[in-house]
């Protein structure tokens, strides 16, 4: 091939000059002929001629256009550019057919050397209307010789520009979803998975939306078929491996039969699915998207700037995580591993277990959401977890993360040598030593050992085990018309706003939640019991709420002797229990001897609790929409449970913006009416505080709700509060030596420069621990009760006060034919509710 074309190549170039040559001259002559007989037929734009315009003059034929793919030439022969964008290749014989114009339309290649591709509607090339013969003729002989050139350097010849913009077509139908829209693909199956997973449809009707979809869509469409194609088209991907393991011989089991072979007593409820998360990407997902809070607090975690009293004890600034910090002098994140299980069906006993974590250096309004809550693996299976066989994968998973510069913090109380020794014990003996069994799988990844970095867990422990209990013993010693007076106060009593439960009456105690009884310990047992028990048995109970109360929230009152004050509590009540209360002397209430030391060394109970936990796991078990959610059925849970949790964080990390940790500061719900101008406090203040010498009704707005802290309080003004109470607050004075005060909001208003409050007060009564005066514990408790709880009586004075001194919300307990009300404020904003 290279010998025939070097040989002939210069026949080619001449015969082709010919060619051109006549047919230049044939174009001259055609012009001018048109020139004379229409001026009409030239286009506006001077410089190119129409192919309407020729065919209407002249009849010749048109010219088969061949390419040539010349593939095995290797010798270059001359680099020219041509100046003319419509002649790239050139022809290398001209075979007359229909016209001259459909020639003009079209490239020219060799047509002994090609494959027969025919071009049409290739516009003509810009040319002026009067070119010297000379000067084409010239420009024919660079095409020609350009031509060539191309062929030689390129492996096609395809127009440069035609690929162009073929391609930006094709960049425009992927992007959107059909001609007729400009909704990018992307968007629209974002927006769907998006109303999918809220609508909480099944996975069967999803496939049906989508063909109802496509089948009223336009044709063509870049919209997916399935559901398996939406998914992809957004990049999700299994975030987990799965594992199907007989429970018998701990034999991975075939995907499809699911079967073993090797047990001859093999059931179906012997199968175990695990399902191991990949973790690192999705720890990395969530610092990603968080990662501006996380500096911002860990800022804070190391200027040590909690040592304002008011501050709450959160766990970074407890000993053992400052003992991390120092030891560590890097850039570190640390977890609060959670591992808890629950039951997903009725019918049989198939059990969920979760093994997942929290980021500690998350401030903790963010920390215990669950798409924040990062899982490593779930355990689906009729049968309790073997820990080795379940979490040894990814023991050794986070074992290489360490490694590779995350120091994970597990803090979850013996002395650690003898723990390490009996534990030892237990594992070669293979019997119980002392309560131990074994050592532990987690002892291979713990910064803590065991038994420091075990965390006694208030949740399981006071609320669902202890505290429940005795409030059932004490229900037992009262009347029934008593029981059934205080389930009436339980049942009717109001709380603020963001509390997602309230409480039950101890009737329908066997099916209280942990929140329920919370909200009892913390707020309402105490104003609720102290009439109706014998001052001795009240003020003993006291010791365990004040205990619990002194750990759960701020140091405010007592500072650094907060733990110490709640230990000597714990104490005395642990001492003096089996006075008040048979069979309950038992391994929980031990566990509240360790409360202090758990305090000083992991921080406040709101921070170190199983709330978020327990959403999460219960959030993930009824994870699975539709049908199934009423059925009992149990063939496919653990996949229908990843396969929602791969949408969930998909949707969580793109999300168009992050939810905000607080609120802006701002009055909210303007009133509308003028009856609060006449108030003879708000003309007072704006008379002392205002210099703006403009009438009131120009220079004040009232509202129903503000923003404070964060927080949203509300006014006895706002007509959607119902049943909720977020107006009684407690707010300081800054007249009266900084001390604090209660009272509740009758509007909220803003004049050109600050925000107020209308206060309607509330007077100190007397103290609460009066009441206790003849018990035996008074001197232990007087203090803590009154931090706590306080009796007071509204009174008709009001006081405009900034609502940058409003404290907290308030709990509120109102008797019948009584004046006085017991308030009491809230211990903390930031535990999971």
């Amino acid at each position: 091939m290279d010998n025939w074309l070097a040989n002939d190549i210069d026949n080619e170039i001449e015969i082709g000059r010919e060619k051109r040559h006549q047919y230049n001259s044939s174009r001259r002559t055609i012009r001018k002929q048109v020139l004379n007989v229409n001026q009409f037929t030239m286009l506006p734009n001077h410089n190119n001629t129409s192919d309407e315009d020729y065919n209407s003059v002249n009849h010749s034929e048109s010219m088969d256009i061949d390419i040539t793919d010349y593939r095995t030439i290797h010798e270059p022969y001359i680099s020219t550019t041509s100046n003319n964008p419509s002649i790239n290749n050139i022809h290398k014989s001209f075979t007359s057919k229909k016209s001259n114009d459909s020639f003009i339309n079209n490239t020219y290649i060799s047509k002994q050397l090609c494959e027969h591709i025919v071009f049409d509607d290739i516009d003509d090339e810009k040319k002026e209307e009067e070119v010297e013969e000379e000067q084409e003729e010239e420009d024919d002989d660079f095409d020609i010789l350009n031509a060539y050139e191309d062929f030689i350097n390129a492996e096609t010849s395809s127009d440069d520009d035609e690929q162009q913009q073929q391609q930006q077509q094709n960049e425009v139908k992927d992007t959107t979803v059909h001609r007729y829209t400009n909704m990018k693909t992307s968007d629209v199956c974002k927006q769907l998975v998006s109303l999918f997973r809220r609508s909480q449809i099944s996975k069967s009707e999803t496939q049906r939306f989508i063909s109802f979809i496509q089948n009223i869509l336009p044709v063509p469409n870049t919209f997916p078929n399935t559901m398996i194609e939406l998914l992809t088209k957004l990049n999700i991907e299994p975030r987990f491996d799965k594992r199907i393991i007989c429970s018998l011989c701990k034999r991975t089991l075939d995907a499809k039969t699911q079967k073993c072979l090797s047990c001859s007593d093999f059931e179906k409820r012997d199968v175990i699915f695990i399902y191991d998360t990949h973790f690192t990407a999705i720890l990395t997902s969530i610092i990603t998207r968080l990662g501006k809070d996380i500096e911002d607090y860990k800022k804070k975690i190391w200027s040590n700037d909690n040592k304002d009293n008011n501050e709450t004890y959160d766990i970074p600034f407890a000993s053992t995580y400052r003992v991390l910090l120092n030891k560590h002098n890097k850039n570190f994140i640390s977890l609060l591993f959670h591992l808890d299980g629950i039951r997903l069906c009725k019918s049989t006993k198939l059990k969920l277990w979760i093994f997942s974590a929290s980021i500690i250096e998350l401030p903790p309004p963010l920390r215990y959401r669950r798409h924040n809550m990062p899982l490593i693996s779930i355990f689906v299976g009729c049968k309790e977890p073997k820990m080795t066989m379940w979490l040894g994968g990814s023991i050794r998973m986070l074992k290489i993360l360490k490694q590779n510069g995350m120091f994970n913090v597990i803090t979850y109380l013996r002395d650690p040598q003898s723990l390490e020794v009996y534990a030892k014990k237990a594992e070669d003996t293979d019997r119980k030593v002392f309560g131990h069994k074994g050592r532990s799988i987690l002892g291979e990844i713990l910064d803590v050992p065991f038994p420091i970095s075990i965390i006694c867990d208030y949740q399981h422990v006071s609320l669902l085990r202890h505290f429940r209990d005795v409030v059932k013993a004490i229900s037992s010693s009262l009347s029934p018309d008593i029981r059934q007076q205080i389930d009436g106060k339980l049942r009717r009593q109001t709380f603020p706003h963001f509390f997602n439960r309230k409480m039950r009456g101890i009737e329908d105690f066997s099916f209280i939640k942990a929140s329920e009884l919370r909200n009892l310990v913390l707020y309402g047992f105490l104003p609720l019991f102290y009439t109706v028990l014998p001052v001795d048995q009240i003020a003993h109970m006291s010791l365990f709420i004040c205990g619990i109360r002194l750990l759960h929230g701020s140091r405010e009152k007592f500072g650094d002797l907060t733990h110490s004050l709640a230990g000597k509590l714990f104490k005395t009540y642990y001492e003096h229990h089996s006075n008040y209360y048979s069979f309950l002397n038992n391994y929980v209430l031990h566990l509240h001897m360790h409360y202090s030391m758990n305090y000083q060394r992991h921080g406040a109970l709101t921070y170190v609790n199983t709330f978020a936990q327990e959403n999460l796991i219960g959030y993930i078990a009824a994870n699975r929409n539709g049908e199934l959610k009423f059925v009992y059925s149990t063939r496919c849970l653990g996949d229908l449970i990843m396969y929602y949790y791969n949408i969930d964080m998909y949707l969580c990390d793109n999300a168009l913006s992050s939810p905000k940790s607080f609120l802006s500061d701002d009055p909210l719900d303007l009133v509308l009416d003028d009856i609060y101008y006449n108030k003879e406090t708000i003309l007072e203040h704006h008379a002392r505080s205002c210099c703006c010498n403009l009438p009131i009704n120009i220079c004040i707005k009232f509202y129903q709700r503000c923003n404070i802290n964060g927080y949203t309080f509300h006014s006895l003004s706002y007509n959607k509060k119902g049943l909720s109470n977020s107006y009684v607050v407690q707010y300081l004075n800054d007249t009266y030596n900084n001390n604090s005060y209660f009272g509740e909001v009758v509007v909220f208003f803003q004049d050109r420069f600050n925000t107020y409050a209308l206060i309607k007060q509330y007077a100190i009564k007397h103290l609460f621990s009066d009441y206790f005066k003849g018990s035996k514990y008074y001197k232990i408790i007087h203090e803590p009760i009154d931090a706590f709880f306080f009796e007071v009586v509204p009174q008709e004075q009001y006081i405009c006060l900034l609502t940058k001194h409003i404290l907290k919300h308030c709990v509120v307990f109102r008797y019948d034919n009584c004046k006085s009300v017991i308030v009491t404020p809230i211990s903390s904003y930031e535990e999971h509710d």
